[in-house]
């Protein structure tokens, strides 16, 4: 995987900064950082993407952790 660039990270920060609500979605934080992992090179299942799509948090968790051990 490549580096993700400070920049990116600055970027998606203010995206969720900029939330027209005062809370923000944890689904789309999480996609919004998928998307940025795999834009670096991270391999990024389908049932990890869609567990987090369809909001299947248990499922997503369980994949999450798959990934890190």
């Amino acid at each position: 995987m490549k580096p993700i660039p400070p920049q990116e990270l600055i970027k998606l920060m203010e995206r969720m900064l900029n939330f027209p609500f005062p809370q923000i979605c944890r689904h789309l934080v999480a996609c919004d950082i998928l998307e940025l992992l795999e834009k670096y090179g991270a391999k990024i299942s389908q049932d990890l993407a869609r567990a987090v799509v369809r909001a299947e948090d248990e499922e997503a968790l369980m994949l999450l952790r798959e990934l890190s051990s």
